[in-house]
């Protein structure tokens, strides 16, 4: 989240299992997190929530937009929903995170060998997910020590590991030039750089 006056509703939709060991439904909570994105971006500081839980009202979808699991069919129809969850929003700073569609390049013959991620760049990870709305990411690329990114060609970000390597880009250079920048850490370089020259002008 890019500004602190953005408006965002969660939607967590809580499933347990049945005797034949499908998912089905247990309760969900629709929540306006504007206020508290505001408060975790001013303060910098993470937010700990307790919501309770209610009815089915959206229909969570996931791997490829396919039913999570059964809704309210069944034994559960016109079950009583109750309980809570507790969940926490942590504050990351748009200097070292990012999300955004990108596109891996997985032949450099076939200009059609393409797949698109959505891609979350935070915890110095890239995570790649199929689609925008899975939870868990198909990829994850480390971007720790040893890790090497340089532009491949001009038009393709390569990132290289000790046992793999990704070519990934975007159709537009300003969207590709900073996914570079955030992903080699530059805007963070001269972050540091602008505070310590701001320090030594103070004193």
């Amino acid at each position: 989240i890019y500004f602190c006056n953005s408006l965002v509703k969660l939607t967590f939709s809580v499933s347990s299992k049945d005797d034949s060991l499908r998912p089905c439904f247990v309760g969900q909570a629709i929540v306006d997190a504007s206020y508290q994105l505001q408060r975790t971006f001013v303060s910098g500081v993470c937010q700990r929530h307790k919501v309770s839980l209610g009815s089915l009202i959206i229909d969570p979808k996931e791997f490829g937009n396919k039913p999570t699991f059964r809704g309210d069919g069944g034994s559960f129809e016109g079950a009583k929903k109750r309980g809570y969850i507790t969940y926490e929003i942590h504050p990351y700073s748009n200097v070292e995170s990012k999300c955004g569609v990108l596109e891996e390049i997985l032949s450099a013959v076939l200009k059609s060998a393409r797949k698109k991620w959505f891609a979350v760049l935070v915890d110095k990870q890239l995570l790649l997910f199929s689609h925008y709305n899975d939870s868990k990411p198909k990829v994850t690329i480390p971007l720790q020590i040893g890790t090497h990114i340089e532009w491949h060609k001009d038009v393709m970000i390569k990132i290289s590991t000790l046992d793999q390597s990704w070519y990934l880009t975007t159709q537009c250079l300003k969207q590709r030039t900073a996914w570079f920048n955030k992903l080699t850490g530059f805007y963070r370089e001269m972050l540091d750089k602008s505070v310590i020259e701001m320090r030594s002008t103070l004193n």
